[in-house]
């Protein structure tokens, strides 16, 4: 009986192993397994509804298109064998990568970075994605004109990656056509490089994203031409129409749902000013933006005049504000370093109306903002991978009694944000994403002082929720409802890319925080979290969900009001 139950499995499995599959009526797959889509089906076995050429597919003409399909698959040495008109078929087994060797490369790339590749099935897709990977790293070093063969050999499963990188070159010129009456000058704006600079093909990509992205250009690529240590670059573009409308839609256990409706258009004039209006509405918050980038300041070409308006609503559990700004700035922005910067400062007459919560009713305000963002480029290019780079931003808002507020005030904040390739994969393994958080809001009243109920919501620091601290609810650390006047936050995540079904990545999280009521002071209580989420990137947007467990040490007695438990946070169209 022992036997005879061993035997059965082993039965049962080489009848499977062995099945046959008719693919036509004279072709015959001995082993192995390849399903035709219809087209395949018709330039393999024939169709009686085929053209003239295709109603009977001779069986030479039938081995050869079967040959090519099984080598797509993997199969790179099938048996065929012909007995009149009839044709069987052997698949043989799938090949796969066993090894990978670069030569000639003198250490500018090294296959072992090269991921999903060893143990991975030889097709020619897969081959074509190794060349990619090559040609494109070897272009993002500033070898413009590189010469990749990859060959696979099926003996043993070693792939060979033979370079031959040439010289590395500056981008010497960049000529443009299809601009039509815009202002040449108006493309350096948008473009992440210039003359002299090493080249980089991610930098041409950027260039042509922003354009694509701004509505200014309908479609743009680069073409380059090398000749000796310099690239000649060449923009095609085709100016489309200068308006552009976005709609979105996202939902978070915090903002549950949102819209996002975004208006642009660009071409105002020769040297694309625009003309930007947003409107943001959610339960807890509705804003509308109407913003410009006017280029009509004499002395500058890059720089821009933009009046801007604001109108919101804001509910939060101890807050209702009303608030609108209506202000002007001189903004620049411009490309140094491979840093995309953006800068603009100007006055804005503020009207704030706390209808319930602590804050001023019904007052009118100048106050002075400014705002400094820096993003290197590789950040920029991967914002939706969200894989590596870093943005940094400071922003500066103060008040004046003499101008119409009831204090005297400045906020300082100070954002900045890193993601790290570890191990620099392609692509990437194990994502490791931090960020940093200073602010400090100075005032000759402390958050004690009865004045201080005069101070606006946005001078004021609120914690909690997926913006910092994702161990506590949405803004739940809020000092009795005054909020805090001085803050420091340090949150990381890392994130395992790829590595199971459905592109889903886990993720662990560690975030802590000091907050301090008073001007340039942090309090002894520590606040930290920490747990686990999942990301998966979908065609639609990113999905995102996080348990995390909120600590405090150091607790004192202000500190009691705050629970210490798990929190969910679920988010669709948010990242880190």
């Amino acid at each position: 009986m022992r036997a005879l139950a061993l035997f059965i499995p082993c039965f049962l499995f080489l009848s499977c192993a062995h099945k046959e599959t008719k693919l036509c009526d004279n072709v015959t797959l001995k082993e192995g397994r390849l399903e035709l889509s219809s087209n395949e089906q018709v330039i393999v076995c024939g169709s009686p509804k085929g053209g003239e050429g295709w109603r009977d597919v001779p069986i030479p003409q039938a081995q050869y298109q079967l040959n090519v399909l099984l080598q797509e698959s993997g199969y790179l040495t099938p048996r065929f064998e012909r007995t009149g008109d009839r044709l069987d078929v052997w698949s043989g087994p799938r090949t796969v990568f066993k090894d990978l060797k670069v030569h000639g490369a003198d250490g500018l790339l090294e296959g072992s970075k090269k991921r999903k590749v060893i143990g991975e099935t030889i097709t020619p897709a897969k081959l074509d994605e190794i060349n990619q990977w090559a040609d494109t790293d070897l272009r993002s070093k500033g070898y413009a004109c590189p010469q990749v063969d990859v060959k696979a050999q099926v003996w043993d499963g070693l792939v060979n990656v033979s370079v031959n990188p040439g010289i590395r070159q500056t981008v010497a010129g960049i000529r443009r056509t299809g601009l039509d009456n815009l202002d040449e000058d108006t493309l350096a704006r948008y473009l992440a490089f210039e003359a002299g600079d090493w080249y980089d093909v991610r930098e041409t990509q950027l260039s042509v994203n922003r354009l694509l992205s701004d509505g200014l250009i309908q479609s743009a690529y680069f073409t380059s031409s090398c000749r000796g240590d310099q690239v000649d670059l060449h923009l095609r573009a085709d100016v489309g129409r200068p308006r552009l409308f976005r709609f979105g839609v996202g939902a978070s256990t915090e903002e549950f749902p949102f819209l996002d409706i975004w208006f642009k258009n660009t071409k105002l004039d020769g040297r694309a000013s625009s003309l930007t209006a947003t409107l943001y509405a959610s339960p807890r918050v509705q804003r509308f933006n109407l913003g410009t980038e006017l280029y009509i300041l004499p002395f500058t070409k890059r720089g821009y005049f933009g009046p801007r308006f604001q109108t919101a609503r804001k509910t939060e559990r101890f807050l209702e504000e009303l608030s609108g700004k209506a202000g002007a700035d001189v903004g620049r922005n411009w490309d140094k370093w491979s840093v995309r910067w953006r800068g603009r400062a100007g006055p804005t007459l503020n009207y704030v109306n706390t209808v319930k919560g602590k804050g001023p009713r019904d007052v009118l305000f100048l106050s002075y903002d400014a705002s400094l963002l820096a993003m290197n480029h590789v950040y920029e290019s991967g914002l939706s991978t969200q894989f590596e780079g870093w943005q940094a931003s400071l922003d500066y808002s103060g008040q004046r009694a003499e101008l119409g507020s009831y204090l005297n005030v400045d906020k300082y904040q100070f954002n900045y944000k890193q993601l790290f390739n570890l191990g620099g994969f392609s692509p990437p393994l194990v994502v490791l994403g931090t960020r940093f958080e200073l602010t400090s809001v100075n005032s000759k009243t402390d958050l004690r002082d009865p004045n201080a109920k005069k101070l606006p919501s946005d001078y004021r620091v609120f914690f909690g929720g997926d913006d910092n601290l994702r161990g506590f609810g949405r803004k739940i650390l809020n000092n009795n409802d005054f909020g805090y006047l001085t803050a420091g936050y340090a949150g990381f995540e890392m994130r395992l890319i790829e590595q199971l079904p459905y592109h889903l990545e886990p993720f662990v999280l560690y975030d802590i925080a000091k907050l301090g009521d008073g001007r340039a002071n942090l309090d002894d209580p520590i606040f930290t979290s920490w747990g686990l989420g999942l990301r998966w990137p979908s065609p639609f947007g990113t999905l995102r969900g996080s348990a995390a467990r909120g600590r405090i040490y150091n607790e004192n007695q202000d500190t009691a009001m705050y629970p210490q438990e798990w929190v969910f946070f679920l988010s669709f169209g948010q990242e880190f």
